[in-house]
């Protein structure tokens, strides 16, 4: 397959009045054997933009060099890679891969160039009739450099993120008898996120950003009918995270600024809910 898309978009009280970005991108799908289907899809795109010219708050101007990332000119390609065996009729499993590169090679204050990946597997298997185990894994990874400058006539700095998201889980769901069902999900998702900035003073990187989240859910469904059912669900969720920018910082820290003192997020929860469904 092969295709082509073009979006043009006006906007009011905006610094660009208008974008037009035009998409290239062809895709191949096969089954060499019965047992496995693949896929591959390229993608080429191209957004121009309309000069920049400041909106409003004329007495504190923005840096006239300065681009916001979706109103700039950009390139960006992507490829898309699936692939899916089938090796038993109790049997699948599933890679994803997909990778999106953005330049913004007209930015000289913004988001200048930007990477993401990803990468998922996901598996299924069928114990018997009437159980199924399923598992997945997904890791993200995103790039990024940034532009600033305080003024005009100020130095410009460079800032490199990188963050990497890992996301995994396990379930197992059935029927323990003709009406009574049941299922159990576990999933945990763990980012990191680096920032290195360059003002030219030899500084090192931030402190990393830190979050772990995770959740534990099990339920019992029970069918009266086939209409009428009611479900037991109980969970447990925990959420940890560490943040420099937050963490330790009073509310009369930082000079001429005024905080609420808060801190990362933290918490631990239970949930049992009894409800009642109907199908109509």
């Amino acid at each position: 397959n092969l295709g082509i898309k073009s979006d043009e978009r006006e906007r009011t009280y905006q610094e660009v009045f208008r974008t037009e970005e035009t998409s290239y991108w062809g895709d191949v799908q096969f089954m060499p054997w019965a047992w496995l289907d693949a896929r591959l899809k390229l993608e080429r795109s191209q957004r121009d933009a309309d000069p920049s010219m400041q909106q409003g708050n004329f007495g504190r101007p923005e840096h006239p060099l300065m681009r916001k990332f979706y109103m700039a000119d950009r390139d960006r390609d992507r490829v898309l890679l699936e692939l899916y065996l089938m090796p038993t009729e109790r049997f699948d499993f599933g890679v994803t891969y997909y990778t999106t590169d953005d330049d913004y090679d007209a930015t000289v204050i913004g988001l200048r160039e930007s990477e993401e990946s990803s990468i998922s597997f996901n598996l299924n298997y069928v114990i018997s009739d009437k159980h199924t185990i399923y598992g997945f894994f997904t890791r993200d990874e995103i790039e990024a450099e940034i532009a600033g400058a305080a003024s005009t006539d100020a130095y410009r700095w460079l800032s490199m993120t990188e963050d990497r998201i890992d996301t995994w889980g396990v379930g197992i769901s059935g029927e323990l008898t003709d009406k009574l069902g049941y299922g159990f999900d576990y999933v945990q998702s763990k980012s990191d996120g680096d920032i290195l900035t360059d003002d030219g003073g030899g500084e090192g990187p931030f402190p990393v950003l830190f979050t772990d989240l995770s959740n534990a859910r099990v339920y019992l469904d029970y069918r009266f009918s086939d209409r009428w059912s009611a479900v037991l669900d109980a969970y447990r969720e925990q959420y940890d995270s560490d943040d420099w920018t937050v963490d330790g910082i009073g509310p009369l820290d930082i000079d001429g600024i005024l905080n609420m003192g808060e801190l990362s997020p933290d918490y631990d929860v239970y949930v049992v809910r009894l409800f009642a469904r109907i199908r109509f």
